[in-house]
């Protein structure tokens, strides 16, 4: 009945093995053929065959996929931005984390998905109606609200809607100081579950609210931290950093702050801003103390599997954390995300249904359409790839991943098309782009911006540099460069360099590998120790 019940909740999706072994026995070790006996019973059930399937698909190599419909399926929901009504604009950073942390609350109900923030916020500045919404994101609930100001307390207004007719099934208001902002949100989140849930008093049956009060210096810091995080904007790094600080000098057990110091200090080094060196002590740190502060909490789980995986290359490790954050709060996007490109990295099909997983949740964001492209290519799916880099450029003009991913395909089918686009990428430099000489050039051209970078002070992430090589012509040389980076632990972008198309044909060289074998890069590392 379990596994019927997980089926009925994800309709139509295909579902990995290892992920219906995990949500249906969570506590116990099983194997494969416990799975198949318990499909074969489902199936027997409702008379349906194997080879011909009506209600249960299996697909090989990947899962299964329930073909059925299913009035289980989970709600949608979405957290529209709270409109701030203060009348003092640089309010907006309290509005914003409110709109982030009722997503959160409502994320780790396993009743409901929930949209991530980040889609939310690509319409920021964008009024739909509810059915309008339903049509973009498709969702079934949207939550609005607004906040204000009385005298020295806060004021937070929320409201259900229905996507179907655009009407308002519920609302509440919260009146509060900063102190008791974590605690209201989740009294509202309770509230929203409460409204929707079959049966009301499942949701009563969590107990007494558990939010720890957190100083208003705290609060205010943090949200801060995470108003210039949420730009996705190196330049706005190191102010992020700095209230991130503050709020964990302030509450020295407040496991969010030290989950945002590592975010940002992760960011600096896997973007190659910063050698990793530099930063690898300082992500450490703040996993080890948001472990201390929260073990439990699944953006601690994930961020300590984002270092597992990027920096310490214990892939097992990695996965066993992201599938515990997910248990937790089976919305959380990013870890769907990070879970695809884990996959993907060792070579395993499933990843492209995870990352679908991640789409599904934030369908407007740059960060999964982007790690769908790498998943692509890492399956050498270079034509899907092109049309998605595409739908990618178009939502996102201003993203240079995706730029820079489409120069590499570009590499390989159209070199006329790969100049402009590389060009495109050097336009703020003018040395190179003096070096490049123009829009149509030999592709050696790009070991000479080697040469530069090399020859300059200033760190450039081995990545770049090996990337350059390979699409240069020379991927021995590449090689080199990925290998003695492996050897100093100065690369993070493990996962680049697995799927990415700029390194396949490093990819072809014996000894690449025999570099995979050493960090474990193979798909038996999937399973979990």
């Amino acid at each position: 009945m379990d596994l019927l019940v997980f089926f009925a909740q994800h309709p139509g999706e295909v579902l990995s093995r290892d992920l219906i072994l995990s949500a249906v026995w969570p506590h116990a070790y099983v194997t494969d053929s416990v799975l198949q006996s318990a499909v074969s019973t489902l199936r027997k059930a409702f008379g349906d065959a194997p080879r011909q399937s009506r209600f249960l698909e299996t697909i090989p190599k990947r899962g299964y996929r329930l073909l059925a419909d299913s009035a289980a399926r989970r709600r949608v929901l979405a957290v529209l931005p709270f409109e701030n009504l203060t009348g003092d604009a640089e309010q907006g950073w309290l509005a914003d984390g409110i709109t982030d942390g009722l997503t959160h609350s409502l994320g780790l109900r396993a009743e409901f998905k929930v949209i991530s923030r980040s889609s939310i916020r690509a319409m920021d500045n964008t009024r739909h109606t509810p059915n309008e919404l339903a049509q973009i994101l498709d969702v079934d609930f949207v939550l609005e609200g607004t906040l204000t100001r009385a005298e020295t307390r806060w004021v937070l207004r929320a409201r259900l809607a229905d996507t179907a007719d655009n009407s308002y099934v519920w609302s509440a208001t919260e009146d509060i100081d900063l102190d008791d902002l974590f605690a209201a949100e989740e009294r509202l989140a309770r509230g929203v579950c409460a409204h929707l849930l079959a049966n009301p008093a499942d949701d009563e049956e969590e107990g007494p609210l558990s939010e720890p009060v957190v100083p208003n210096e705290t609060v205010e810091d943090y949200l801060r931290g995470r108003f210039y995080w949420n730009k996705l904007d190196h330049t706005y790094f190191s102010r992020a950093l700095a209230c991130f600080q503050n709020a964990a000098a302030r509450s020295p057990t407040f496991a969010p702050a030290y989950v945002g110091i590592a975010d940002v200090w992760g960011a600096y080094g896997y973007w190659g801003k910063k050698p990793v060196a530099q930063v690898s002590a300082q992500i450490d740190e703040a996993v080890s103390l948001a472990k201390a502060a929260d073990p439990h909490n699944p953006e601690v789980l994930a961020i300590e599997a984002a270092y597992a995986f990027h920096y310490e290359w214990r892939w097992a490790k990695a996965r066993g954390l992201l599938e515990d954050a997910l248990r937790l709060n089976p919305s959380y996007a990013h870890a769907h995300l990070l879970m695809a490109l884990l996959l993907g990295t060792l070579g395993d099909p499933t990843a492209l249904d995870t990352i679908e997983r991640a789409r599904r949740l934030d369908p407007l964001s740059a960060p999964p359409a982007f790690a769908q492209v790498m998943c692509l290519c890492g399956q050498a799916r270079y034509a899907e790839a092109m049309q998605c880099v595409d739908r990618l450029l178009e939502l996102h003009p201003d993203f240079p991943p995706g730029w820079e991913i489409k120069a590499e395909l570009l590499w390989q089918l159209d070199e006329r098309q790969a100049c402009l686009i590389e060009a495109r990428l050097w336009a703020h430099d003018e040395e190179i782009s003096k070096v490049l000489g123009g829009s149509s050039y030999d592709r050696t051209r790009l070991l000479d911006v080697v040469q530069v970078l090399q020859d300059r002070q200033a760190y450039t992430s081995p990545r770049m540099t090996a990337r350059l090589c390979s699409l240069g012509g020379a991927p021995a040389a590449a090689l080199d460069i990925i290998r003695a980076a492996v050897g100093e632990k100065d690369l993070l972008q493990v996962d680049f360099v697995a799927m990415n198309p700029a390194f396949a044909a490093m990819r072809e060289l014996p000894g690449y590998a025999q570099l995979s074998k050493a960090i474990g890069i193979t798909e038996r590392n999937l399973i979990k120790s």
